[in-house]
């Protein structure tokens, strides 16, 4: 069976080399500067690789495939960047990221970050915003709680349930990515009103925090290549928070629509 297209690899092959085409490409090209473009590839690479063996149980060979040498090869190049071989790495690993003059990096699992191009100042409007869409989707999940009861089954609380499961999940991911974090446990079963308002309790705090701290050291405009698109597109974490609550409208409305339905049904 071939071996499935490495992504992430392309994507730095074409940052490190080549004209660029657009206005994307010329920010991707642009972010290499002060490496040359076989240090900035290999060293990308090699902050996969070392991700790859802190967090992962792959095999040192396959990892050492998905770097395109052989076992020993990388071997030598990874005792050379992080000053031990990955077997005894793995088991006392530090940090991935290895020193860049550009300070762009691999990002879990597979993308890369790139610095803000410009420090912008802070955004207060922005963080009020983002708490004023924390507090409206707690008081539908709280509505939720109060609509719904102890019923079960219907067709308009699960849409509403659904919109609202989203909306968290959507603030979980911001949450995550502004930390340079994975998520560690996937959910699997349809969530309850009841665990969205304690997900919502943890994560709402968080994700203001999180938009405070990129407005407040001018982070907005960092952003992220998304190495497993077909054509990879720079994403601000500002614009992430913008279309996060703007796009948050209709799913708020959706919820709110569902739970009159429900109520409406109930009397």
């Amino acid at each position: 069976m071939p071996r499935p297209a490495d992504h992430l690899r392309a994507l730095v092959e074409r940052m490190s080399g080549g004209e660029p085409a657009d206005a994307t490409a010329a920010r991707l090209a642009g972010a290499v500067g002060g490496e040359s473009p076989a240090r900035f590839h290999g060293r990308v690479v090699m902050e996969r690789a070392a991700w790859f063996v802190s967090r992962t149980d792959r095999t040192l060979h396959a990892i050492a495939e998905d770097c395109g040498a052989s076992a020993e090869v990388f071997a030598r190049a990874f005792r050379r960047e992080f000053g031990a071989l990955p077997s005894a790495w793995r088991r006392d690993p530090t940090s991935f990221l290895l020193d860049a003059p550009n300070d762009v990096h691999f990002h879990p699992p597979g993308a890369l970050h790139l610095p803000a191009r410009e420090r912008s100042g802070p955004a207060q409007l922005v963080v009020d915003i983002v708490g004023h869409h924390v507090d409206l989707v707690g008081d539908l999940l709280d509505r939720a709680l109060v609509t719904t009861g102890a019923e079960r089954g219907t067709s308009s609380q699960h849409e509403a349930t659904g919109a609202l499961a989203e909306l968290v999940q959507r603030m979980e991911s911001v949450v995550l990515l502004v930390h340079g974090a994975e998520a560690d446990v996937v959910e699997t079963e349809p969530a309850s009103v009841a665990s969205l308002r304690e997900r919502l309790d943890r994560t709402g705090p968080a994700y203001v925090d999180a938009v405070a701290l990129l407005a407040a050291t001018g982070r907005l405009d960092e952003a992220l290549v998304d190495a497993f698109s077909p054509e990879p597109s720079v994403l601000t974490f500002g614009a992430m928070v913008v279309h996060a609550v703007t796009d948050a409208d209709g799913l708020r409305a959706t919820a709110a629509r569902h739970l009159d339905t429900h109520l409406d049904m109930s009397r």
